[in-house]
Order: structure tokens, then sequence, then C-alpha cells
């Protein structure tokens, strides 16, 4: 995988590598922890989503915002919420970007996103880009900061 790709964009925490076999074609799979360094440029960017359901559920998950954002407003003791994702045409299984956490502590948001698969190359780039937007979303409605953003991937693939 090249990690020098996503070096300008990320702060690798962690990293495990393995090949496996996934519906019969060599894969290269990892597991990665990192901290998205967000960029203003990158949030602009025109890329491209792998499929419909990407812009699907990116628009989903604005949408979920901002019903949530009334937990801040109406619970001062709160400051988070999780929006647990579910594939929009299965509500039974769970999405590849799972779980979102997002936290408010003085004046500043952190944002977790859990990520259960995603592929490198069809969806890296823009899953990173929604978390940027999800993220700004909710700091520019409040007028914070934004301190951190940090993603877990279980499986980031690439077939070989």
């Amino acid at each position: 995988m090249k990690i020098d790709k996503i070096k300008k964009i990320i702060n690798i925490k962690l990293y495990i590598a393995r090949k496996i076999l996934v519906n019969n074609q060599m894969t290269k799979e990892i597991r990665i922890r990192y901290k998205l360094n967000f960029e203003k440029n990158f949030i602009t960017k025109n890329i491209e989503p792998n499929s419909n359901y990407d812009v699907l559920e990116r628009q989903e998950i604005k949408q979920k915002i901002i019903k949530k954002i009334n937990l801040f407003e109406n619970d001062i003791h709160s400051r988070q919420f999780v929006i647990q994702q579910q594939y929009i045409d299965n509500k039974e299984l769970p999405a590849c970007i799972s779980c979102i956490q997002f936290l408010i502590r003085n004046n500043k948001i952190k944002a977790f996103f859990f990520v259960r698969s995603q592929n490198f190359d069809n969806n890296f780039d823009y899953d990173n880009q929604s978390y940027m937007i999800w993220t700004k979303q909710i700091a520019d409605y409040f007028k914070i900061k934004i301190q951190s953003i940090e993603v877990i991937v279980s499986s980031l693939h690439r077939i070989l």
C-alpha cells in the first residue's frame, strides 16, 4: 500500500499489514489507527465517490448530525453523541463506517470514526473527506475549533 499518498493527511498511530485471500483474490489488508489532519483544501477537493451509496451515506449522516445537534443544545451535561450507521438497503447490517462519536470539551470538538471495512483505492480519500465535512459541520454550527479527528479501520484493503 502506498503510505506516501496518505501521509499528507494522516498521522499514523498503528499499522499492521497482512496478505489474505478474499473472494479468491489475493488482498493486502492493514489494520490502521490514525489522526486525520484537517485541511481546508482537502475538504473542498473534488473527490469522486465510488458509488451512489457513498453519496447517500454522506447525506444521511449529515442529516443525522442535524438531528443529534439538539442533544448538544438541550443537554449541557452530555456534550456528545454517537451515530451507529447501517447499510441503507439492509438496516440489519452495520455499514462500513459503523460508528461515529463526537465529543465537545472546552469549546473544541473531537471526532472518532470506527470503520469496519474500507477499500483503499475506491473509498479512502472520499471517506476521509467525509470525516472532515461531518466534523466541520458541527464545529461551524457551534463556532468551535476542531481538536482532533481519530479513525480506526479494522480492514483497510487493496486487491493485489
